[in-house]
């Protein structure tokens, strides 16, 4: 895995996109978007996703990163795995 590579797949994939294909509902506040928190349980919308950025953040526990990060600890798996994951998402 090479920088080129990582970077390559993060340009070519939308966090926004990605994190919504997973059926997590989104709503827009400002530039950002809002939902409640996938890692953890919670009455109101903490997540936020910089779709300008590329980066989410939870306000609530704090979790946040790119889209490695999300695929990471989203799956439970390590980067390389999330690496190749989101490498066939951009090879067909």
């Amino acid at each position: 895995m090479k920088k080129e590579q990582i970077q390559s797949i993060k340009s070519a994939i939308d966090l926004k996109s990605y994190i919504e294909s997973k059926g997590i509902s989104l709503k827009k506040t400002g530039k950002n978007w809002f939902c409640q928190c996938p890692f953890h349980s919670e009455k109101n919308p903490s997540f936020s996703i910089s779709p300008e950025k590329q980066l989410f953040h939870c306000f609530s526990c704090g979790v946040g990163g790119d889209i490695f990060s999300f695929v990471m600890k989203f799956d439970s798996i390590g980067f390389k795995d999330a690496f190749k994951k989101l490498s066939t998402q951009i090879d067909g």
